[in-house]
């Protein structure tokens, strides 16, 4: 088994265990976050969309994610839906910190997951309200809070200012 660390529309459940994705083989076992850096949208996919990128930024900033575990097997599958065989992303090992409910600024329990980064950062790309909702109900649904989801709702309203009032409410 292998850890996975999603970011981005993955982070929906659904999406990434979707019949076209991972068929139901990513098991959520936690949520994890990782200091300096902060989500960006730096690629354009094929369908002319913004994707999800987390890139270097004020070592007190910080991206949550999913941690999924999955059979080694089914990395190739996560590469694919990834854009690793186009060029788009690459695969890469990650520190990240487990998020612990009991001890909420506790960073020492570090794990290593596979991640996915944008290999040529593009500057001007915009994400589409089905992909920035997917990003919204993967932090509804895990309950990552409402100071994190304001946070990433505003990046995607800075990305993409006219999808704003589509864009999903926390609850």
């Amino acid at each position: 088994m292998v850890l996975v660390w999603q970011y981005g529309s993955n982070m929906d459940e659904e999406r990434i265990n979707s019949p076209n994705r991972l068929k139901g083989k990513a098991k959520f076992v936690g949520i994890a976050i990782k200091k300096g850096y902060r989500l960006s949208f730096t690629h354009t996919n094929g369908e002319g969309v913004g994707t999800a990128d987390i890139v270097e930024a004020d070592p007190n900033d910080y991206v949550i994610g999913c941690l999924y575990e999955m059979a080694e097997d089914m990395l190739g599958k996560l590469d694919k839906v990834e854009g690793v065989n186009s060029g788009s992303y690459k695969r890469v090992e990650m520190t990240v910190a487990r998020f612990n409910e009991k001890r909420l600024a506790d960073f020492s329990d570090l794990v290593n997951a596979t991640t996915h980064i944008v290999v040529n950062k593009e500057k001007k790309t915009k994400t589409n309200v089905e992909y920035a909702n997917h990003i919204l109900r993967g932090i509804i649904i895990r309950k990552m809070g409402k100071s994190y989801f304001d946070k990433i709702k505003g990046t995607i309203i800075e990305n993409n200012p006219s999808i704003q009032r589509d864009l999903l409410s926390y609850p």
